[in-house]
């Protein structure tokens, strides 16, 4: 009896074993890749939320002074790389179910990262409570982000 000579290749079990070694690589690859993306819209979510807070913490401060309460001046938030903003400012109707903006123009301002100048705010004499929204727009489209804070009157 003459032996067979041995053909040369790969078993049954090799492959298999082949596949669920890339299986797992693939998953691990897929799970890296999934991460490092969150991690960069997180980035930019926490870079956005904290120029808003410190436009808003400024204006904050500054209307702490009567006699400058509802006044803008000329703050604007920070610049986000990929984002413009706008902000919205306006004296709040505290008559009227709700709580909206007053509908005078005077005393409800809007201005946007495209703006030369910041316009101005002119609350009436009695207003006691003023809203101030910032948002960002992602220039990639869909994505925004608003933070809006009201302000009283000491």
């Amino acid at each position: 009896m003459t032996p067979t000579p041995r053909v040369s290749g790969m078993t049954l079990i090799e492959v298999l074993v082949a596949i669920a070694v890339f299986a797992v690589v693939v998953a691990l690859s897929s799970a890296i890749t999934t991460s490092l993306s969150m991690n960069s819209t997180s980035r930019s979510g926490l870079a956005v939320n904290q120029a808003a807070q410190e436009y808003l913490e400024g204006i904050t401060e500054a209307w702490r002074d009567p006699s400058t309460f509802g006044v803008l001046g000329t703050r604007t938030p920070a610049v986000v790389a990929n984002h413009s903003w706008t902000v919205t400012a306006c004296e709040v109707d505290m008559t009227a179910a709700g709580y909206p903006c007053v509908t005078d123009r005077s005393r409800n301002v809007t201005f946007t990262s495209t703006a030369t100048t910041v316009p101005q705010l002119t609350p009436s004499a009695d207003a006691r409570l003023m809203r101030v929204s910032v948002t960002y727009i992602s220039s990639g489209g869909g994505s925004e982000h608003s933070t809006v804070t009201e302000l009283y009157r000491r």
